[in-house]
Order: C-alpha cells, then structure tokens, then sequence
C-alpha cells in the first residue's frame, strides 16, 4: 500500500470481484495457472483433484481448491 507506506495483507481483490472481475493474480498469470469462481464451477471446468502432497488429506481439511496437475 504506497498510501499507507507497508504492505498489506490479500484481501482476493474484494472491490474487483464485487465488481464482476477476476482477482488481479488470476489476470495477470503469465501462464494462466490460477483461475477464480464458485468452486462447484471450477470442479466442472478443471476436474476434483484437491490433494497435494505434503498437505492435508482433504477428507480433513474440505479445501476451496483445485489443484490442475
């Protein structure tokens, strides 16, 4: 925040997606390895692969993610 003199933490562009954009991370991907919407949307489009290893199994932690391989 060049207002405030310091970062700040990530707040998923909430004035943007309110607005009906994309997160400024999800625009700017040079790869286009991030995508944002309703998870039910994302699992339609990308697939239900939520595990990764070394993290949780995700029968524990229920993750809002999509992990692409």
């Amino acid at each position: 925040n060049a207002a405030k003199g310091h970062m700040t933490k990530c707040d998923g562009c909430h004035d943007r997606v309110a607005d009906g954009k994309k997160p400024i991370c999800v625009e700017s991907c040079p790869l286009r390895a991030l995508d944002f919407g309703p998870i039910d949307e994302l699992r339609k489009k990308h697939g239900e692969l939520a595990a990764v290893a070394p993290l949780p199994r995700a029968h524990f932690t229920k993750p809002n993610i999509v992990i692409k391989p």
